[in-house]
């Protein structure tokens, strides 16, 4: 029982230390139905003498092992939310690029001078970046349609 209660001192301590995302994550690596076995296979006593297979810290060694893998990568969202967010971030490139494509030509109408056309250039180059940055943020969401892996 003191291993337990260690664990939850730590975890409550973890969980405060943490951004959101992995606080999360670790409330669900310690209550999720699914981890069970995981903590009851780190808490296996030899059947001969009772000494513990695993050294007493090995959960908190495991959790700390998976934080800081989250940490050095990327969080990981269900596909659901990827395609989501891949979707938005295309129309948002869409706009961008209509919009740049729009107001590259409305200064040529309007008789602007030199300086005041370079400026307006500039700021229709800003709107095409930001359209491919979109366009880059779609594609590490995933690419085209039916690329995420099958096991989510």
């Amino acid at each position: 029982m003191k291993a337990k209660s260690d664990l939850s001192s730590w975890i409550s301590q973890a969980v405060a230390a943490l951004g959101p995302a992995q606080a999360g994550l670790l409330r669900r690596l310690t209550s999720e139905p699914r981890m069970k076995r995981v903590w009851r296979e780190l808490g296996r006593r030899r059947r001969s003498d009772g000494a513990r297979l695993y050294p007493v810290g090995a959960g908190i060694l495991l959790l700390i092992e998976v934080l800081k893998l989250t940490k050095e990568r990327a969080y990981v969202i269900p596909r659901r939310d990827a395609t989501l967010a891949r979707d938005r971030y295309l129309e948002v490139a869409e706009v961008l690029k209509r919009d740049a494509k729009r107001f590259a030509v409305f200064p040529r109408t309007h008789g602007r001078i030199d300086a005041e056309q370079i400026a307006w250039s500039a700021r229709v180059n800003c709107l095409a970046e930001a359209a491919r940055f979109y366009d880059d943020l779609a594609a590490s969401c995933g690419g085209a349609q039916g690329q995420f892996p099958n096991r989510y």
